[in-house]
């Protein structure tokens, strides 16, 4: 029998000498190649490498080199297993045994095994991770009764909520963000264990859908964020279920004309775009894609209406919360992050290049005083160019990775009495300085495709303490949330998930790809190559595309952080075994 496996893969391994499988590796492979050396010279020279310089692109082609052969023995292997003779391979006894359980009894020991193993990451960050955003939206909405808009008011309040409960049951609100951060693991736990289930319905092989599952798992951007307040993990619960009803109803339209099916759908979409804004823009995109394929009428309404029904509730939900509570309108300046950095990078850098009618342009949008203090400061937030134009005395200027201090000094009213001539001034200005444009973009992007430790990943959240020293006033002296985390009860186990998190594993290559914001795209990457090539169903590509949409939003974020990209670790297994799924009977 073995013998004949053997025989097999020799055989595919000759058939597999196609132009197309050596077209897909040399593409992708010197693709990444190039990403890869243009990722390594930007971070050893924070930001200043030159395009033009030769060893770049020579060190690219020998990374794309090694990358292509690599893809074109996946390649090689993936049309073997599609073409393997599959009655010679016999699942085992564990494998049945996983695949006769009912649906419900899976899904509920997988989740309580996840949850278990998440315990040692509350206890760690003991009563939980109340950093990234969460202190600052929650002292504004119990301290001064407003619902910041610039953060979703659906996690706000949830949040506040939960901190409300803990305080009011128990006196503390330290026992609310426990509340919080546990019921918050419990949903990913379960949302995780229903895309796992689904997937071993669908087909995936038993032994491999549990290994990437174990290995997510266990992975400390899971753990840790399993277990922290940001709002992207509470919005990685509907993400991963809504990819996971997106398959269901590629792989078996008939769905769409089901009702319960319907609710489910509509509901975890709802979730997910309350939680994130982007989320139901990424949906309608999808769903756009999708509608071709789908054949009958019906479905097609069932798809059309379930969207309109999200549009509906979502707007029926902000009418509310801005009727019953105080709220605070969201800035520009979030939207604007990437062109702010690109122009105040330019006139750090470049300011004497610059006309007078430039800089009068720059001036009519940005505050011309904010720029200049760090242009001009004898105090740098760091002597390297991260740092070297950010004045710490005032707090303005600009930090490469860092779009806070750019976009703070963008004037509101001036851009909204007037974007088209904003937009005019942001072309200006490019004019002679793309590669200042350039540079300032990667800073915010090249983590995402380029795994490294040398990131800098100052975002995430993820200190192991509250990193805005926030407190809740109104709990008073004894109950404020301040420094809570020096209550960690596993202080060795809260250093190696901070080691993973906040440093990627520096010194350990292996371990920065399991942690590197850019362990998403390199799935997704492989995936997409294997969905490319896979025989049947070619459809599963539009549920590919929900993750990726999502994934290619990060483009217009702020900085780069693995908060913005966790959603897709968590939903990684199933992005992964997406490929390797069976057809629909």
């Amino acid at each position: 029998m073995t013998a004949k496996i053997i025989n097999g893969a020799l055989t595919q391994l000759r058939s597999s000498l196609t132009a197309i499988n050596i077209a897909i590796a040399v593409i992708v492979g010197f693709g990444l190649g190039t990403t890869f050396s243009v990722g390594r010279s930007f971070y050893e020279s924070l930001g200043l490498m030159s395009f033009q310089d030769a060893w770049i692109w020579v060190r690219g082609l020998c990374y794309g080199c090694v990358i292509a052969i690599a893809i074109f023995g996946i390649l090689c292997l993936w049309d073997w297993y599609q073409n393997r003779d599959t009655n010679c391979i016999s699942g085992s006894k564990f494998s049945q045994r996983i695949i006769a359980l009912a649906p419900g009894r899976r899904i509920l020991a997988f989740g309580i095994l996840t949850f278990i193993l998440w315990i040692p990451a509350f206890l760690s960050f003991y009563p939980g991770n109340y950093s990234s955003d969460g202190p600052i939206q929650v002292t504004y909405l119990l301290n001064e009764g407003i619902v910041d808009l610039h953060w979703p008011a659906a996690h706000t309040l949830v949040l506040a909520g939960c901190m409300q409960i803990g305080n009011l049951l128990f006196g503390s609100y330290n026992t609310g963000v426990s509340l919080f951060c546990l019921v918050q693991a419990f949903a990913l736990a379960f949302a995780m264990a229903f895309a796992t289930s689904k997937a071993l319905d669908w087909g995936a092989p038993v032994w491999i859908t549990l290994a990437i599952n174990g290995i997510m798992v266990l992975n400390p951007v899971l753990q840790a964020y399993a277990v922290t307040t940001a709002k992207d993990s509470l919005f990685a619960v509907f993400f991963i279920l809504s990819v996971t009803l997106l398959i269901d109803f590629v792989k078996n339209p008939a769905q769409l004309t089901n009702i319960p099916f319907l609710t489910k759908w509509t509901l975890s979409v709802l979730g997910m775009c309350l939680m994130r804004k982007q989320g139901l823009y990424v949906v309608i995109i999808v769903v756009l894609i999708a509608l071709p394929f789908i054949k009958q009428w019906r479905q097609r309404l069932g798809a059309v209406i379930s969207i309109a029904m999200v549009f509906a509730l979502s707007a029926a939900f902000s009418g509310i919360v801005a009727n019953v509570a105080n709220t605070r309108a969201d800035s520009a300046r979030e939207t604007l992050s990437v062109p702010s950095q690109q122009i105040v990078r330019t006139y750090m850098y470049d300011y004497n290049t610059l006309t007078d009618e430039q800089i009068q342009q720059i001036g009519t949008y940005y505050d011309l005083d904010a720029l200049e203090a760090g242009r001009t400061t004898t105090k740098p937030w760091d002597t390297t160019p991260i740092g070297k134009f950010y004045d710490t005395d005032k707090g303005a200027g600009y930090l490469a990775p860092i779009s806070d201090p750019a976009k703070a000094a963008l004037l509101d009213d001036a851009f909204s009495s007037n974007p088209t001539g904003y937009a005019a001034m942001y072309f200006s200005v490019m004019n002679g300085h793309l590669s200042n444009y350039v540079r300032a973009f990667l800073w915010g992007e090249i983590g995402y495709l380029y795994p490294t430790s040398s990131a800098m990943n100052r975002w995430t959240g993820l200190s192991p303490w509250n990193e805005f020293n926030r407190t809740i006033d109104a709990g008073g002296a004894t109950n404020q949330v301040s420094d809570y985390n020096q209550t960690t009860k596993f202080p060795t186990y809260l250093a190696w998930l901070h080691a993973g998190t906040w440093d990627m594993f520096r010194g350990h290559p292996l371990l920065t790809i399991w942690v590197s914001p850019a362990l998403p795209f390199l799935a997704m990457l492989l995936s997409l190559i294997l969905l490319i090539k896979r025989k049947k169903n070619k459809n599963l590509i539009v549920a590919w595309a929900f993750p990726f949409l999502y994934w290619a939003t990060l483009a217009l974020a702020p900085v780069m952080c693995v908060r913005y990209v966790v959603p897709l670790f968590f939903a990684l297994p199933l992005i992964v075994v997406l490929p390797i799924l069976k057809d629909t009977k």
